[in-house]
């Protein structure tokens, strides 16, 4: 139905944005080194076509075919060489574990089953690959009061990415009220994004989630659990495990440290340049260690640390004050919304194979 407007949309997207598009995966994933790259949902293939155009070995694909004749004919106009394959992007039907890195732009708002589709995508990763999603809340505005005010809010300060392209570039004469229409009955219309997609890649393990906002200007409301960001538009990044388990798929993976093998330990961590004995403290108790075990996956706010640690917000962030006064996490902000991060990753590890080690002897 769109794919003679989406085309032209396309075209001059390559034209007016050039790098953007790179720009914005760049900064999640590093793009000098050659990759294999899957494009799920490549509509007229804008992502597909830069990011061949960097050198990347690229396959696209899509379950229109009309649409990826056009992706086709905006490749060979461009010099861009890309495989494209038709098939759904909640079942991409390409092989498992070959890709470094899977990309998605503006195709995750319009799934039946995203949840399903993240799982899928994640088993196309080669191990410590990642998944890049540029998308948002396009259709949030039919069910959500305070982000139908910020759509007039942004309405009467034309702000937003790509303002007006649609219009322009509609020659097919398609009535955007379906499109709404169908909208209405899509699972992502109902859902504030990007925290969904930050639960969704939590629930299938993948690490290091990043999010940032494209809008130009930022707008946030109030919740039970402080201000919160409705983006327009957003970047989200996560990582597959290097190893075979990620430690959100079993967030007590790391033991507890037994009170008994601390003077062990400590004749082990000299080199730290820590308080060792408060980090020690720290990591023996039940909860604390959930969260630092979380926490080895990425960043997560309060909300997110309480659901994984199963305590309330107010003893989550209790135990996240005694985490920071012993030095093993930090606070940043990230927009309005403040996230938790280990200090020292790597020092945490090493700390929890100390205590293997001990209780290897123990036996």
């Amino acid at each position: 139905m769109r794919a003679a407007g989406y085309s032209r949309a396309t075209r001059v997207s390559i034209r007016k944005e050039r790098d953007r598009i790179l720009r914005i995966i760049g900064s999640s994933v590093n793009l000098d080194r050659r990759l294999r790259v899957a494009d799920i949902g490549t509509g007229a293939g804008l992502t597909a076509i830069q990011l061949a155009l960097r050198g990347h070995e690229v396959t696209a694909v899509d379950n229109s075919p009309e649409m990826l004749d056009r992706a086709r004919e905006n490749a060979s106009m461009a010099g861009a060489d890309i495989e494209f394959i038709l098939g759904d992007a909640q079942g991409p039907p390409l092989k498992k574990g070959s890709f470094d890195l899977v990309v998605s732009r503006n195709t995750v708002w319009n799934l039946t089953d995203p949840a399903g589709a993240y799982s899928a995508w994640k088993k196309l990763l080669l191990p410590g690959g990642s998944i890049v999603v540029i998308d948002g809340n396009y259709y949030l505005d039919l069910y959500d009061e305070d982000y139908r005010r910020r759509s007039r809010y942004m309405e009467m300060t034309k702000h937003g990415m790509n303002d007006g392209l649609h219009a322009e570039t509609n020659v097919d004469h398609v009535d955007f009220n379906i499109i709404r229409n169908i909208a209405r009955e899509l699972p992502m219309s109902r859902a504030r994004r990007p925290a969904w997609d930050v639960s969704a890649f939590m629930g299938i393990g993948m690490t290091d989630i990043r999010v940032r906002s494209l809008d130009s200007q930022p707008y946030s409301v109030l919740t039970r659990n402080g201000l919160t960001e409705l983006p327009s538009n957003f970047v989200i990044s996560a990582k597959s495990p290097s190893g075979d388990v990620s430690p959100l798929e079993d967030a007590t993976s790391y033991p507890i440290i037994d009170t008994g093998d601390v003077l062990g330990i400590h004749g082990y961590a000299d080199a730290f340049e820590k308080n060792i004995m408060l980090v020690l403290k720290a990591m023996s108790d039940e909860k604390r260690m959930r969260m630092i075990s979380a926490l080895m996956a990425g960043r997560l706010n309060v909300s997110q640390l309480a659901e994984v640690s199963g305590c309330s917000q107010s003893l989550t962030s209790h135990n996240l004050r005694f985490l920071k006064d012993a030095g093993v996490v930090e606070a940043e902000k990230s927009g309005k919304e403040t996230l938790y991060r280990l200090s020292d990753r790597q020092c945490i590890r090493h700390i929890v194979e100390m205590c293997e080690v001990i209780r290897d002897k123990k036996k």
